[in-house]
């Protein structure tokens, strides 16, 4: 292994050696203390992280266990357990002293790799003794808990949570990327209860959100973090379907108590005034069947706690059925009655629905365009969109001033793209950037994809008058896909089908077709094209028969800055993936791994 990367091995132990200590310490005063245990794990899971880089899989294993021992006992209240977690933690401490001293001398490393394998079975007795019943600090949802989701960027309330003495209930499931809080939203095994959304981010990245919440799970009550939340007096709350706004950062009480309270049923709303007759439900209330008037729901969509948004009917034979009034709540006994016929899908009327939609689409229209009102954000679009990038590399360790650069030439790239779209002269054609750049979701991808580019860049030493080019290479490197279908977007190829695999497999090539006229130079197209080419013949689009296999290193590190950046994502929704460990770094350069190791270690 090279010399240069076991320093910074060294390094990283030396630095995290007294921050493990500290949480250690505290818990020989008081065990009972959940908070520390999370720290630990924190703490533990970025050895976890470097050593399966530096393919230290045996050190890396016994790191991973630790850390996922760590995050399961803060749910711990058994003292013994407790006690033997903390002598895991304490002899954990101690084999990284010893790898310290051993890493640079194989026989040493070998003696120790045969104590890890101890320590690996005593911890495994331990979880198998007090934490195999545990299932929060896992990724598993049981389909009958209640669930709140919680969006946010700089896991402040994550933190909130995962630092408290007490469960919060219901389970809290956290999303900080666009992409996984719309397919939480979409999983029909979530019972989701609430909402919780920061608002103390851009407008442009929240408000949006509203919308998706209300076509996707309607009737649910959403609450809104505020910096500034006296800025609300000035909006109708109804229209938006909000029902709380807090002070940003909220405690784990008001957390606590605003999750309880949506699921006792003690906070609702109306959601838009009613056209309706409000009276009795009658033996006339059916109506023969014309489906194109109705729009399907499944009835794991319908919220239980909060007064249904809109009238809602059940087809019985050639009929629809209405069986529960708009502004009224559904019992637990028509849920269970409607489950014991197997009724799966509920129906409401189009233009109801759509009127529902209209409102809250219109009231976000009108505050996004408002520019007289001040939600008191400090962050930029760019920023936020960036967030949980900024975030993962932060925890990595890596430097704020190096995160900072890198942020500050995206932001230089994306003020200088706007600024393109409105002189238009470059352009022939800017109505697919203008599509680029209004999906949120595409433009979180491209930030952080720019971002991690950045990281690069500056690790490889390149020029200031090149980096910006690369950047915008790298922020614009799948604008082939603006106009693909969301499942395409998310370029997870099981997903899709095979037209969808053929548009996925097309979009670098159309994406050099888009950028030609943008002035980016050959090398710069060819890395846009060549993005998910590998240098052993993976990706595509595919070597033709008998060229020499050339991928220009610009293409490399975008190509790399972007399965990071899924991976980081992936990792947002399961605290099991470490994205340092899943990237194929071996299907890249030893110049660009030489560099993507610099970076992380």
């Amino acid at each position: 292994m090279d010399m240069e990367f076991l320093g910074s091995l060294v390094e990283e132990i030396d630095d995290i050696l007294p921050q493990l200590k500290a949480p250690v310490l505290e818990l020989q005063k008081q065990v009972n203390n959940p908070k520390y245990f999370a720290r630990f794990g924190q703490i533990i899971d970025r050895l976890f992280g470097t050593c399966s880089m530096l393919d230290l899989n045996y050190f890396a294993e016994y790191f991973g266990m630790m850390k996922d021992i760590c995050y399961k006992s803060r749910f711990l209240d058994e003292e013994a357990g407790q006690q033997a977690v903390l002598t895991l933690m304490k002899k954990c401490i101690y084999i990284l002293g010893r790898l310290k001293e051993s890493i640079s001398n194989e026989e040493k490393t070998i003696a120790l790799m045969e104590e890890v394998a101890k320590e690996l079975k005593n911890a495994s007795t331990v979880k198998e003794n007090y934490l195999y019943a545990i299932r929060h600090g896992s990724v598993s949802i049981d389909p009958n808990e209640d669930i709140i989701i919680i969006f946010e960027k700089f896991k402040k309330m994550s933190d909130l949570v995962m630092e408290s003495e007490h469960l919060m209930t219901p389970t809290p499931l956290f999303a900080s990327s666009l992409l996984s809080f719309h397919k939480k939203l979409e999983n029909p095994d979530y019972k989701i209860t609430a909402i919780l959304i920061d608002a103390s981010l851009d407008k442009e990245i929240w408000l949006p959100l509203l919308e998706v919440v209300r076509t996707l799970r309607p009737g649910i009550p959403i609450g809104l973090v505020s910096g500034l939340p006296e800025s609300f007096k000035t909006m109708d709350l109804k229209k938006i379907g909000v029902t709380n706004v807090f002070k940003y950062p909220a405690s784990f009480e008001t957390l606590q108590q605003y999750a309880v309270s949506i699921l006792n049923g003690e906070i609702s709303f109306d959601n838009h005034d009613s056209s309706h007759d409000t009276g009795p439900l009658t033996d006339k209330d059916d109506h023969p069947i014309e489906l194109s008037n109705f729009i399907e729901m499944l009835t794991a969509k319908i919220h239980l706690c909060a007064k249904n948004p809109f009238d809602i009917y059940v087809k019985v034979g050639n009929k629809m059925l209405k069986f529960s009034l708009q502004n009224e709540k559904m019992t637990n006994e028509q849920i269970q009655n409607h489950k014991n016929k197997n009724i799966k899908k509920y129906y409401v009327k189009r233009d109801d629905y759509e009127q529902y939609l209209n409102v809250c689409k219109q009231e976000v229209a009108r505050i996004t365009s408002d520019k007289s009102i001040d939600f008191g954000s400090k962050i930029s679009k760019t920023a936020s969109l960036g967030a949980e990038t900024y975030s993962y590399i932060k925890h990595c360790g890596i430097d704020k001033r190096t995160i900072n650069e890198a942020n500050g030439f995206v932001e230089n790239v994306s003020n200088s793209l706007n600024g393109v779209l409105k002189d238009g002269k470059n352009l022939k054609n800017p109505e697919f950037i203008k599509s680029f750049m209004k999906d949120l979701a595409g433009q979180e991808h491209a930030v952080s994809v720019a971002m991690l580019t950045g990281l690069f860049l500056e690790s490889l030493e390149a020029e200031d008058d090149i980096r910006d080019q690369i950047i915008l290479s790298a922020f614009l490197h799948d604008i082939g896909l603006h106009d693909a279908s969301e499942k395409i977007k998310s370029e997870n190829e099981d997903e899709m089908n095979d037209e969808e695999k053929e548009i996925f497999y097309n979009h670098p090539l159309k994406g050099v077709e888009l950028l030609k006229n943008l002035g980016l130079k050959n090398v710069l197209l060819d890395a846009i094209e060549r993005h998910h080419m590998r240098l052993d013949g993976h990706g595509f689009p595919r070597w033709e028969k008998g060229s020499v296999n050339k991928v220009n290193h610009i293409a490399e590190v975008i190509g790399l800055s972007e399965e990071l950046s899924h991976w980081i994502t992936r990792a947002s929704s399961d605290e099991s993936i470490n994205p340092l460990s899943m990237v194929k770094k071996e299907y890249f350069s030893e110049k660009i791994q030489k560099a993507f190791l610099k970076i992380f270690i």
